[in-house]
Parts: C-alpha cells; structure tokens; sequence
C-alpha cells in the first residue's frame, strides 16, 4: 500500500470542514446526527479490525456502539491519530469517520492541523518496510 493511500483518509477531515462551513447554519440542528454517525463509524472500525473472530467483532462492535452512545462520548480529536495505524486495513470507514470530526471541531484549526500532520507521519512510518 503506498503513502497516498495512506494518506487518503485524511481527505475526510478537509470534507468535513468544507461541509461545516457551507452549512453552518444547519450545524447546530446536525450536530446529534453527527455524533451518532461517528458511534457508529468507530463502532464499525473496531468491528473491521476484529473480523477474524466473526461473532466477537458484532458484538463488540455493537456493544462499543452501545457504550458510546450511552456514555455520550464526544469524541475527541486526540483519537484520531491513533486510526492511521490500522488505516490499511478500514481506510474507507476512517475516511468517512473524519468527515463529521472535521465538521464539529471546524473551528478548532490548529488542532486539525496538528492531529492531521501526527495522523500524517503514523500513516507514512506505518507504509514503510524495512
């Protein structure tokens, strides 16, 4: 897999921002909309990742849903850098998982610029092979 594609999930986070900031008017009404979709999107990058148990990965990935939702976890940006490492595998769930945190932390640009550039070079050291 080349650096591109590695790279390529963080085209989301720019989607995002672009979304935000054509619509922000709409933001405050889609902000819980948002936050259910990154549930279920990291729900189903964790259910990705574990596949090859089959049954366990459904239920994990519905039980981490679960608490996620319960929990009203706001998904913080310090999570995004951690995804680069499995990006080879779910790079299409990441991409579309950086959309709505692009749209709710569009404000925050220096934070998306510093999560983007540590996502970045995860996702360029973990292209590398020796």
């Amino acid at each position: 897999m080349g650096t591109l594609a590695a790279l390529s999930p963080l085209l989301g986070l720019l989607a995002g921002v672009i979304v935000a900031r054509l619509a922000k008017y709409e933001l405050k009404q889609g902000k819980p909309y948002f936050i259910l979709l990154q549930h279920a999107l990291l729900a189903g990058i964790a259910g990705a990742l574990l596949w090859q148990f089959r049954t366990a990965a459904i239920v994990i990935a519905v039980g981490l849903f679960l608490i996620l939702w319960k929990k009203k976890f706001t998904h913080p940006l310090e999570l995004t850098p951690c995804l680069a490492v499995p990006a080879m595998i779910v790079q299409v769930p990441i991409f579309l998982y950086l959309i709505p945190t692009g749209t709710l932390h569009w404000k925050e640009t220096k934070n998306l610029v510093a999560v983007a550039l540590v996502y970045a070079v995860i996702g360029i050291f973990s292209t590398l092979t020796i």
